[in-house]
């Protein structure tokens, strides 16, 4: 019997492969911390620890870092650290943004360029930016400097090198998207051509297939057919911010205040852990970071 359970406390132990994990956000003794979880929710990790608010997970292509949102500096600023918590540090240079309301929305390309929104609180609209390394100069996405409506986020395309933009429809205007809100791929950072997409925010499976929220539901398809499955048809229960796995197996998602996962037709859902912001670790040859219980 001993020795059986000491092999269970050694499995346990054993880190796990870094494309089971989910980064998230997680409310931790009154502040929002990023934490990691594992796909079978029995495994965690607390990656920071500051008084107030870090979230908006987002992982580099390797698995290496996270980018997140803090606002430990006062303003809410794109930070990044190693995936094990290690090295928190500011991503980008203050001066080129103070004139903004805080950043958010923190997303990487395949080869390292680090995308975030900066947020207006004074009626202006918003703007996108990148940085083509860390450390790095912080440039403003130029086409929209022009765009009259209200930038929501911006997000790297099925590529991952093509930059894409969710903006908020102006009342009475005849513009693709659905509801209120549109998107535009951009086939570079330079913003020459625009693609419209018929999704909002999504998420992008290997194959390029999206998914996204939209009236309370996960909806599922490929991004230029513009044919699109609700895999989950809750009227009672609102999904929100899904992500898939880089398998294309399973998907994470907020509802009710936690983190769900299920697979790619909305079957097996079930709930891992209170939290929202969920982001899957990507698929890499390097063994995942050792996790423990909240500590």
């Amino acid at each position: 019997m001993a020795r059986i359970v000491a092999i269970i406390v050694l499995l346990a132990a054993l880190p796990i492969r870094s494309e089971q994990q989910i980064a998230f956000t997680h409310q931790h003794d009154g502040d929002l911390e990023v934490c990691l979880i594992d796909a079978s929710g029995r495994q965690h990790l607390r990656l920071t620890e500051s008084h107030g608010s870090d979230s908006q997970p987002a992982w580099t292509a390797d698995g290496e870092v996270i980018a997140f949102v803090s606002d430990r500096s006062g303003m809410p600023s794109i930070w990044i650290m190693q995936s094990d918590g290690s090295r928190q540090r500011q991503a980008h240079g203050v001066s080129a943004l103070s004139s903004t309301e805080g950043l958010r929305n923190p997303s990487w390309s395949s080869d390292g360029k680090l995308a975030y929104f900066a947020q207006v609180d004074n009626g202006s609209p918003g703007s996108a930016w990148y940085q083509d390394s860390i450390p790095g100069d912080a440039k403003e996405l130029a086409i929209l400097g022009a765009n009259p409506w209200r930038l929501l986020s911006v997000f790297w395309g099925p590529n991952g090198n093509s930059i894409a933009i969710t903006s908020a429809v102006p009342d009475g205007a005849n513009w693709p998207g659905r509801g209120a809100l549109t998107s535009w791929l951009f086939d570079d950072v330079v913003g020459n051509t625009a693609t419209p997409l018929p999704v909002s925010n999504p998420s992008f499976s290997r194959d390029g297939t999206a998914v996204f929220d939209a009236d309370g539901d996960l909806w599922v398809g490929g991004l230029f057919e513009g044919s699109f499955v609700n895999i989950t048809d809750s009227p009672e229960i609102a999904e929100a911010d899904p992500d898939w796995s880089q398998d294309g197996e399973t998907i994470a998602y907020h509802a009710e205040g936690s983190i769900w996962i299920s697979r790619s037709d909305g079957t097996e859902a079930r709930m891992l852990v209170e939290g929202a912001d969920p982001a899957w670790a990507p698929m890499t040859d390097a063994t995942g970071v050792d996790l423990t219980t909240w500590g």
